[in-house]
């Protein structure tokens, strides 16, 4: 059985496909068609590696000479199956199979980029996840409330999408979790002179606009007698930087991409993601493994992430004043912030490990794979 992934980005596949790659033990002959980074080849030796950028952005020229690319690599390794992941890749991933023939197209949606859109641009977009769901004989989706969001969409979905297990593109690597150094937490707030008794927040992801970063920074710019500091981790998207030093906000740490990500949520007290849409977020059960509670936005995905005053708290969207008062109340609290972590913890290990989210997706491929070739 010949596997193919289908990938936007090297950041892709460490944060989102990271734990899956790590459960792979040659299971079925897999190959990642991505941008990736050099060292990735080194880390996960069992898979071959096919180089091929095609983009986040929309570019015609580009777009229509990475299509015909994929068409020929396609052809030339005659997969059993091919499976996109994000957005950009789904489109793409989706003609070039069905030009080649693949015989099993594969898609998971993570988070409609025309959610948070409107006009000619919503409708474009839709049309074309429209067009991924005709062209794929299989579809799947990281989370129950993204199935109910396609469905009261209309987007015809066919009876094809599923759900893997509990939820979750790759789930939580408890190995990871459990050898995370206890040391970090302490050292870093020596290191940046935060006192070891604060409560700290962090967001840690790509800082873009509508990750909801901006959102923070009103946030905090509402709270005058605060008592917590804020750490930013992760690339920066969108002038983040430029726009966080203008508000010249004191407790407030910025730091770029980092290989070592759950080092840094150990740190914190509690996590943010006030994003305007998402998928699954990982970094929320990541942390939740850790016993972090989290604040995220009352929307689809997330809503599937946290179990709203349990485990964390979701508060509406582009909404920086509830995001005030979110945050006062974890930080203020500190035997809910306890609970909620704890709860997340419970939850996050019972429901969303690695193991348990790549057995499912062997499982789909398969099922898959036997339906075609009895």
């Amino acid at each position: 059985m010949k596997v193919a992934r289908v990938v936007t980005s090297p950041e892709s596949i460490f944060f989102v496909m990271r734990n899956t790659l790590n459960q792979f033990n040659g299971e079925y002959d897999l190959t990642i068609i991505a941008p990736y980074s050099e060292d990735m080849p080194k880390r996960w030796p069992k898979i071959k590696w096919i180089y091929l950028d095609l983009g986040r952005k929309i570019s015609l020229t580009k777009d229509i000479a990475n299509l015909f690319r994929l068409i020929l690599i396609f052809r030339k390794e005659h997969f059993d199956i091919v499976h996109s992941l994000m957005p950009k890749t789904s489109l793409m991933s989706a003609v070039a199979g069905f030009i080649a023939r693949v015989p099993i197209r594969m898609h998971t949606f993570t988070g409609q980029v025309w959610a948070t859109k409107s006009g000619i641009a919503r409708w474009a977009l839709r049309q074309a996840d429209r067009l991924v769901c005709a062209l794929n004989t299989h579809c799947s989706a990281d989370s129950a409330s993204q199935i109910e969001f396609l469905k009261s969409e209309g987007i015809p979905i066919c009876g094809k999408i599923d759900l893997l297990a509990d939820g979750s593109l790759s789930g939580v690597d408890l190995n990871l979790i459990d050898k995370v150094d206890p040391k970090f937490r302490a050292d870093f707030r020596a290191t940046h002179g935060i006192p070891q008794d604060e409560f700290v927040f962090i967001f840690l992801g790509r800082k873009r606009a509508d990750k909801g970063v901006l959102e923070i920074i009103d946030a905090i710019s509402m709270i005058p007698d605060r008592r917590f500091t804020m750490v930013f981790v992760g690339p920066d998207e969108g002038q983040f930087s430029e726009r966080l030093q203008s508000r010249s906000l004191r407790n407030v740490i910025e730091i770029g991409f980092v290989n070592n990500p759950l080092d840094y949520i150990s740190v914190a007290d509690g996590l943010l993601l006030p994003s305007h849409r998402e998928g699954f977020p990982n970094v929320i059960i990541e942390s939740g493994a850790l016993g972090i509670p989290s604040i995220g936005t009352n929307i689809p995905g997330m809503t599937d992430s946290v179990v709203n005053g349990k485990t964390g708290i979701l508060v509406p969207v582009k909404n920086p004043s509830k995001l005030a008062e979110a945050m006062m109340l974890l930080s203020t609290d500190r035997k809910l912030a306890k609970e909620m972590g704890a709860a997340a913890k419970i939850r996050a290990r019972t429901l969303f490990s690695c193991q348990r989210l790549f057995e499912a997706l062997t499982n789909i491929y398969k099922n898959e794979f036997s339906k075609r070739n009895p």
